[in-house]
Parts: structure tokens; sequence; C-alpha cells
């Protein structure tokens, strides 16, 4: 008992663990997880934090003359996979969201996977006798947009949630005594937000899903630790820490784990509805448009930013450059809905832009048509915008009152009080709720390929290995059964986003072996985009180590290679560690460590990407493989264009 009062005044080791797509995160975190490698890396880290100090104990030195500390103690513990991937959390969505197979969950122990059910609309009955089809369909589909948002989403917010849920219990350090049933274990920053909202008629509606969500996740960890449901809160004191190991590409989780969650404020009701209205205001432009006014807008069109029409030299590009276009092309129903999308999003940024410089700077910060991230943004102005209001309303109720000559201040206007907005007003820059100031020794870690070009080859190959399993069928399947809402986090991943709009296109025809491959292209394209984005990203996070992946080796080889640098950087003691990640990469710097040397190359590659050029492996024209998903491919577009009315 004394043993584990001590190892438990340890800081509890939490890896962290992100990479771009197709790096292969999942299969360094299970080699991680395996007992021998978690033992070595807890006994190792334990000794390195000076555990010695903390007991004196001889039951953890286990009287062993090489002093071996903890030998025993950590014997036989293994680490568990915590998802960090936005998708993979939902039921029913696996080929897309590259989800661990059944064989790889009872191997490793797996957190945070199918925990929800993915938002679902309903068929509207009565619009089958509208005369008016389309109108009435896009009001109802609106309409049950904004309820699954409010009570059928699982945000970043929900997941930081449930991570540190599941990381507490993995490592002993949740208050178990306080929880009394699956209903109160909800954590009181949930309840404060439940008890803030009143005005919103749907916060039971996430008090009852975070519910069921929290019994889904407790039922897998009784079942991975092999706890009696009974005995779950009463047998933790008794069993040993268990080393989470956190694995995803969802850049937002982590950095709320990692550095704790922004201050953002919750969005109201109304003011959802009110940017839901914008948005699809801003997109019905091109309705709008005249050809003669597309043309025009077309030869005016600023390029180069925000997904506008670009012509940036780079291989994946997923933009038009309308100079280059003859007017043959111009004519294309696919090129003309690409041109009038651009332009779109270009009229919405300006304006959502020239609503003052927070929301100016906020929408430069935007990755391409982030249709759904600028509605976020629309929100929070809204939201904050209506306090305002109402506070100058009261306060000149106020001054009426006291004032016989009736002198009060003029009442300003939404955009006026948004213009005016400060970012200290909307975002104060302070974040809270970190593992890092929870007293967690947080090691972070980033699988970075050592050859950028390698790496692209093999996202290709990741996104042909995913239609071959059948990624096309699933997406019909999904949204037949209502399971793909427009802007639903499921919808806008990649894969799932890009089968979508292939199996919706307008004119399709069977055998179009010209559209099947321009889908195929641009998903591939879009993954490859996503990926140099995560580098980016964490190029910029100064809490991830860079370990490099040696792309020329085989899988094995990779995995063994990457995950032996983790570990021992694991046995580290916490100082030399966060001394390893203080060196900044400049180039000259002849005594980089090891994570500033991987990440100076990972940027100085990226000169060279745009000389990449795709090459299909598997679904090359007229081979088997080819054939046989352009078939499906056929039959999931008649399925999902029965549904479809353009």
């Amino acid at each position: 008992q004394n043993l584990s009062t001590s190892i438990q005044r340890i800081r509890p080791l939490v890896i962290v663990l992100a990479g771009p797509t197709a790096v292969g995160k999942s299969d360094v975190a299970a080699q991680l997880c395996t007992p021998s490698l978690t033992w070595d890396i807890l006994t190792n880290h334990a000794k390195s934090n000076n555990c010695n100090q903390v007991t004196n104990s001889s039951n953890f030195n286990n009287t062993d003359s090489n002093n071996n500390i903890g030998e025993n103690y950590f014997r036989g513990t293994r680490g568990h996979v915590v998802s960090a991937d936005s998708v993979q959390a939902y039921r029913g969505v696996d080929i897309g969201a590259n989800k661990p197979t059944v064989d790889e969950m009872k191997r490793t122990p797996h957190h945070l996977i199918n925990v929800v059910d993915p938002p679902k609309r309903e068929i509207d009955a009565v619009s089958a006798g509208e005369s008016d089809t389309h109108n009435h369909d896009a009001t109802f589909s609106r309409s049950k947009d904004l309820e699954w948002n409010a009570a059928s989403s699982y945000n970043a917010a929900d997941w930081m949630r449930d991570a540190r849920y599941v990381i507490g219990e993995l490592t002993l350090t949740n208050h178990y005594h306080q929880r009394n049933s699956i209903a109160t274990s909800i954590d009181n920053e949930t309840i404060e937000e439940f008890e803030e909202d009143d005005e919103n008629e749907n916060s039971w509606k996430y008090d009852r899903q975070a519910i069921h969500r929290r019994s889904s996740i407790d039922e897998v960890l009784q079942k991975s630790l092999g706890i009696n449901k009974i005995h779950f809160m009463h047998e933790n004191a008794s069993r040993k820490q268990i080393l989470p190991v956190v694995v995803g590409g969802t850049m937002m989780y982590l950095q709320w784990l990692v550095h704790g969650r922004p201050d953002a404020v919750r969005p109201t009701k109304e003011a959802m509805e009110l940017a839901a209205r914008t948005i699809d205001g801003f997109r019905a432009i091109q309705a709008t448009l005249s050809p003669e006014e597309l043309e025009r807008s077309v030869q005016n069109s600023n390029q180069g930013n925000n997904g506008e029409l670009t012509t940036e030299s780079h291989s994946d590009k997923n933009d038009l450059d309308p100079q280059s276009m003859d007017s043959n092309q111009r004519q294309d129903p696919i090129d003309q809905e690409e041109i009038l999308e651009a332009i779109a999003w270009k009229t919405a940024t300006a304006e959502v832009s020239s609503l003052g410089p927070v929301f100016h700077n906020r929408v430069q910060k935007l990755c391409g048509r982030d249709w759904y991230r600028l509605r976020r943004l629309l929100e929070v102005a809204y939201t904050v915008a209506d306090k305002k209001n109402k506070s100058q309303s009261k306060n000149n109720k106020k001054k009426q009152q006291q004032n016989d000559n009736n002198d009060q201040d003029d009442e300003k206007s939404v955009n006026d009080i948004l213009r005016e907005l400060t970012e200290k007003e909307i975002y104060t820059g302070i974040r809270s709720g970190s593992l890092l100031e929870s007293g967690y020794d947080v090691r972070c870690f980033f699988l970075c390929p050592d050859d950028r070009m390698s790496h692209f080859q093999t996202v290709d190959r990741r996104c042909e290995e995913m239609l071959l399993r059948g990624l096309l069928r699933e997406t019909a399947q999904l949204y037949v059964t209502g399971r793909l809402p427009e802007e639903s986090q499921v919808t806008r991943a990649i894969g799932y986003r890009q089968a979508l709009e292939y199996l919706k296109r307008e004119n399709a025809r069977s055998g179009d072996r010209e559209a099947f491959m321009s889908f195929v292209d641009d998903f591939a394209t879009a993954t490859r985009q996503y990926a140099k984005k995560q580098m980016q990203w964490f190029r910029r996070d100064e809490e991830f180590a860079f370990i490099p992946v040696p792309m020329e080796k085989g899988k094995e080889e990779r995995i063994k290679v990457a995950s032996e640098i983790i570990a021992d950087m694991c046995k580290l003691p916490r100082k030399l560690f966060e001394d390893e990640l203080s060196l900044d990469a400049k180039e000259g710097n002849q005594d980089l460590l090891l994570s500033a040397q991987t990440k100076l190359d990972n940027e100085q590659q990226g000169k060279k990407m745009k000389f990449f050029v795709s090459k299909r492996v598997k679904l090359v024209e007229n081979s088997d493989e080819f054939l046989s998903v352009l078939k499906e491919a056929d039959e999931c577009t008649q399925l999902v264009q029965s549904l479809c009315e353009f």
C-alpha cells in the first residue's frame, strides 16, 4: 500500500502522439502499449523522477542488487490508447475514419472510439406532398441541422472532458469517492455549463447525451481493466497505474488537451440560427449570378488566399486558375461550380472581415473554404454583440428613468457593436484545464516523416486502399440513412466529403471514368494538404518533440525505430526532456538536437514538394481493382442520386 501511494505521488506519465496522416501513429502507439515496453518506460520514468527520494521504500527497490526500481510493481502493466480523432468517436463511421480493427482493439485497449452515434436527420414526410419541395426541404434541413448541432454533435470540449476522465481513471488520479453513480460522474465544468445555459431549451439534451456517453466510456474501461461494474469505484485503489497513450491527428483536440481550453463564449441558439442564415445567404450568391456577371467576377477575382481562386505553385492545387481556362473549360459544369463556390467564399470572407479588426484577423487564419469555422466565428460574434446590446439597452433604460430630459445614448446596430469589439472582449487568450497544469508529466511527440516525397506516396496508397475497402459504399449507406447531415463533423471529414460530392454530382452517368478519377485525385489531394497542414501546425508547437520516421525502411522497422526513440525520451528526467525541446531549429546551427534538426529538415523539404507528382498504384485504369471500384461507384451513385433533387 505504501508503494502504491508513493507511485501515485509521482506526476503520472501521459504520452501524446501526433503526426501527419499515414505516418504510422496507431502502429507506434500500439507498440508503446505492449507490456514489455510499457514496463520499461514506467519503471525508468519512476526511477528518473526520484521515486526513491519520495518513499525510500524497500518494496519499490525490490531489494535488487542492481537497484531495478519498480521491477515487480509495473510487471505485466500495459498501456492503453486514447483516441484523439474527431471522426473515430462516431459509431458506424469506420473506413473513412481508419479505425483500428477488432483484432487490434483486442490486442491493445482503445478508448473514445465508438462513443457517440452520428447525427441523424429524419426524412420529412410532409415535404413529399408539397409543391415547392426544394425550398421546403432546404428549410427543413437547416432547422434539423440546428437541432443536431445543439443536441448530437461531439466537439472539442466534449472530447477534452472525456479524455481527461479516461486519463484520470487509467492513472488513478480521479477522485472516485466523489462519484456515487454514472449520472453524477460528469465533471463540475460540465454541470456549470448546463446551469449557465438556462435559456437554451436543448440543455437537457446535452446533459442526457453526456450521461449516455459516459456510460459507454465506463463500459469500455471496466472491460479493459477487468473490473466488475459493481466494484468499479472500489477496486481502483488496489490496481496499478496504466500508461495512457493519446494518439490522433485532430489538431484542435490535442491543442486543448496539452495547452488548455480557450475562453471563447458559448453561442446562443439565436446566434446559431442567425449565423446559419447569414452563411446560407452568402452561399446563395451562386444562384443569383448571370453568365455575364460570372465572367466579370472571374476576371476581377483576386487570387491567392483563403480558398479563393488561386495559382499557388504547388502540386496540391484544388482551386482553379480562371485565367488559364479556355472557353470550353469554363463551360464545364464542374469548373463553373468551383468558380461560383470560390466567389461565394470571397464575398463571405470579405463581409465578415469588414466587421472589424478582430474578425479580419480570425478570417485570415482560416484554411481553405472552411464554411463551418466561418459560421462558428459568426456565432461567437453575434452572441457577444447581443449581450453588449442588451447591456446597452438596460443602461439606457436606467438613464431614462434617472434623467427627466430623456437624454440617452443612441442604440447601436449589431455591426457597429462588432466593429468596436476588441480581441480581449471575445478571446482573452487565457487557456485552462490542460494536462500540464493538472499535474501530469506530459511527453508530446510528433512522428515526422524523414522523406516527405515518400510520405506523400504513402498517403496516396492509403487513399486507394480506403476506396478498395468500401469507402464509397459506407458513405452511401450513411447518407441514405440520414447520418450525413450537412456541416456535421463526419460530413466535413476528408474522404466522406469528397465521396459525397462525387456521389451527388450533377449529370452523373454510369461508367464515367473521368469523374471517378477526378474524385480519386481530389480525395488524395485533400489528404496530402491536410498532412501538410499538420506538419506546419505542430512545427509551431514547442511542447512537441519531433521524432524522425525513416520512410525508406519497412513498416516494422519504422515502428521499432520510432517507438524506441520515444521510449528513451520518456525515461529521461523531466528537465532533460524539456532541454530537448528548448533549442530552436535554425539553419546553420551545427549543434541541433534530434527534435530541432527534424523540424528543420521537414521545413526545408517543403520547398521541393511542388515537384511532387501523384501516381496511382492499385487503382490503375483498366486494372481489376479499378473496374471493381468503378462498378461499386456507379451503384452507390445511383443509390444516393435516388434521394437527391437538383
